[in-house]
């Protein structure tokens, strides 16, 4: 498996174990946000949990082989990102900033 498979994987992973996190969200809470008994014990909702459980394995997994056999190009890929978030933030500083005028001596 090369780089780009295993990232579509890793990230087919999340986004599975994301929707099946928001169709757990859907179940009624209680006053403390916590999923009452009688919710937890019917089969919907064991049914649901259980898919979300190895979805969410499934994603772990996933990532803990892109990090392993692939820490390179993950490092790489951040190395970029920052380099361009943080390139385009000073070039908007700078465009948009005004010179200050020097501070005047106190004495």
């Amino acid at each position: 498996m090369n780089y780009q498979q295993a990232k579509q994987q890793a990230e087919h992973a999340r986004q599975l174990s994301q929707a099946l996190s928001r169709e757990l969200q859907a179940f009624p809470r209680g006053p403390l946000g916590l999923v009452p008994d009688h919710i937890k014990f019917s089969a919907p909702y064991q049914e649901l949990k259980a898919r979300y459980d190895t979805a969410f394995a499934q994603e772990r997994h996933a990532n803990a082989y892109l990090v392993k056999h692939f820490k390179a190009e993950l490092q790489q890929e951040r190395r970029e990102r920052y380099a361009q978030v943080h390139s385009s933030s000073m070039q908007t500083v700078t465009e948009t900033e005004e010179p200050r005028p020097s501070p005047s001596p106190r004495g």
